[in-house]
Formats: structure tokens, C-alpha cells, sequence
């Protein structure tokens, strides 16, 4: 089921035809990429469990704190962070 229910969020990234494709932004996938390691996965996932009101509430939830940080000196993404505390 898992594998089904990924497929169809993986259809609809990739056709334009649901809520990701076409309406994210590309400042709402730095927003999310902000906050989580792998942003296409985790808007794939979501879509697939718990539709795209979470998609749209969590990228509004961090869009504040992305937006003060982006440009400060060194900023960088979840999953850069992340690298540098398993280089550590």
C-alpha cells in the first residue's frame, strides 16, 4: 500500500496535476528545505498521508523564520546542517 499511495503522489510531482507540481514556489521549496532534509520526499510523503493543507501549513508555519535566516552569513539548509552533525 505504502508503495501505491507513493506512486500516486509521485504522479502527481511529476504530471503538474495535484498540488505540488505546479504551486510550490521555488521560495516555498527553500522554505521547506529550511526545515526538512529532503523536501521532494517529505511533500511526496505527505501528500500521499495527510493531503496538501499540511504541505501549505507547514511551509506558512516556517515561511517567517526562513525569510530572517536565508540571508544571514553561513546559512544553510536542514540538510546541510544535518551533514555537518554527522561529519562531527
Amino acid at each position: 500500500m505504502k508503495r501505491f499511495t507513493l506512486f500516486i503522489a509521485l504522479f502527481f510531482l511529476l504530471t503538474g496535476t495535484g498540488f505540488a507540481a505546479g504551486q510550490l514556489s521555488i521560495e516555498d521549496k527553500a522554505v521547506l528545505a529550511h526545515v526538512v532534509v529532503d523536501p521532494d520526499a517529505w511533500v511526496a510523503h505527505a501528500l500521499a498521508t495527510v493531503g496538501d493543507k499540511a504541505v501549505k501549513a507547514k511551509i506558512e508555519k516556517y515561511r517567517a523564520d526562513y525569510l530572517a535566516n536565508k540571508d544571514l552569513p553561513g546559512y544553510q539548509t536542514r540538510a546541510e546542517r544535518e551533514a555537518l552533525l554527522k561529519a562531527k
